[in-house]
């Protein structure tokens, strides 16, 4: 068995494990507001006072294997507050291989203004990442998300993004904007541009289609851009799964993707 396949086994392994010990807890009856896989976030937030798990598996056949985790509570209504890391980790890179942990970050979303009846919703996210991870020298494990260039800078990274919300009787469709300023082991700060949008369309009481289309221009690199999309399922009354693929556009993005992911709302905490 390859390293990666074993990487991905215990992934597969530690997310089933997840999921079990969600189910035996009473449901919290809390519509869960999942994020992942998405790169384009909504304006939704979590119900205030309940605290949220979106659990995950990223694999790329060629590159990558990821188990991006993000913990989630509703501040108020309108605001939530996150930490997200990423337990397991494996690379390809050039010369060798690479497994570990991510880094640590963490964030708030606040949705400072609803939608009207036919109006749109705003939002702005703020996220700090923390070089938790194995060898931040560049051909580590940290980073945020494999998908995007620039994942393992090795330093502290600030994103700022504004998001707007168009909710629709058949389509909710969602802008996504955002500057990030990403740390060098090497000194200096490299700056990035991400856009990111999708569209997501239920489809039945349970199942709702969403499709996504990111583009990433990084300071002194190529642009990036890829398309994604998969199907959402609400599997419980505070449980929500998600499946889904994505596809490179150009040489620099990942040329192919899986995602397979939970999110659980596990009520109030207090």
């Amino acid at each position: 068995m390859t390293k990666p396949t074993r990487v991905l086994l215990a992934a597969s392994i530690g997310l089933a494990w997840t999921t079990s010990c969600a189910t035996t807890l009473e449901s919290a009856d809390v519509e869960p507001t999942p994020q992942r896989p998405r790169v384009s976030r909504n304006t939704r937030t979590v119900l205030e006072d309940s605290v949220e798990l979106e659990s995950g598996i990223h694999f790329d056949p060629n590159d990558f294997v990821d188990t991006p985790v993000t913990v989630k509570f509703g501040v108020t209504n309108s605001i939530e507050s996150f930490i997200e890391a990423a337990p397991i980790r494996h690379l390809d890179l050039p010369g060798g291989s690479e497994t570990g942990i991510g880094d640590l970050a963490f964030g708030l979303r606040h949705r400072f203004r609803d939608a009207d009846e036919g109006g749109r919703a705003y939002a702005y996210e703020l996220v700090g990442k923390i070089p938790t991870s194995d060898e931040p020298d560049g051909r580590g494990t940290g980073g945020r998300d494999l998908r995007l260039p620039g994942f393992n800078s090795g330093g502290t990274d600030v994103r700022l993004a504004g998001i707007v919300e168009q909710p629709g009787t058949k389509m909710d469709l969602v802008g996504y904007g955002a500057l990030n300023a990403l740390g060098s082991p090497a000194g200096g700060t490299i700056y990035q541009l991400l856009l990111a949008t999708h569209g997501a369309l239920p489809i039945s009481d349970a199942d709702t289609l969403f499709v996504e289309a990111v583009g990433a221009f990084t300071e002194g690199q190529d642009g990036e851009l890829f398309v994604q999309g998969g199907l959402y399922r609400r599997i419980a009354a505070s449980m929500t799964a998600d499946v889904a693929v994505g596809v490179g556009l150009d040489d620099e993005a990942p040329a192919f993707f899986l995602m397979l992911g939970l999110t659980t709302n596990f009520g109030h905490l207090r």
